[in-house]
């Protein structure tokens, strides 16, 4: 009897481990930024108590409501991915860029200079401090962090591109 009980208990544990890998892996995946928020939400709501899939999971709905422009909700599931697992880089660079969206460009520095504390090499929190700090008017500084996010990943023409505008901005072309 015991071990007919605890086959059961294992074949729900499996079931339920599966319908949260396919609500994970949706989360993770999907380009329609409402189904990525509703896939998001249904693993949060089946996860097992894992707290670094749960803090991925807040970081990649979080970082789908900023990209809707709902910032609130966006900080709010970032900051609770941090609450949870505060040693990830990636949630505060991504609730930094929920912060520099809403032009709260201080917030938003603090939080880049919280990722690269955790990963000195992050290349889109330099990136993104970059541009916080010349919106600030600190356009050397922001350079400075532009060519730090270009040696951390070369081939990002973004980066290069934000900082030749900045370049151009300060008469460092002419």
């Amino acid at each position: 009897m015991y071990t007919r009980v605890a086959a059961i208990g294992i074949s729900f544990s499996v079931i339920a481990g599966a319908a949260w890998a396919d609500a994970f892996s949706d989360c993770a995946s999907k380009p329609n930024l409402d189904l990525r928020i509703q896939s998001c939400t249904e693993a949060i709501a089946q996860n097992g108590g894992n707290k670094r899939q749960l803090t991925s999971a807040y970081n990649l709905r979080g970082s789908a409501y900023a990209q809707k422009g709902d910032f609130g909700r966006a900080i709010a599931d970032l900051t609770k991915g941090i609450e949870l697992d505060p040693t990830q880089a990636v949630v505060y660079a991504a609730r930094g860029e929920a912060y520099r969206f809403m032009g709260d460009f201080d917030r938003a520095i603090a939080d880049y200079n919280k990722a690269l504390d955790l990963d000195p090499k992050h290349a889109t929190a330099y990136h993104s401090r970059g541009l916080a700090l010349a919106s600030k008017g600190n356009y050397a500084a922001g350079i400075a962090d532009l060519t730090k996010a270009i040696e951390a990943n070369p081939k990002s023409a973004a980066a290069l591109q934000d900082r030749a505008m900045l370049n151009e901005i300060t008469g460092a072309f002419r």
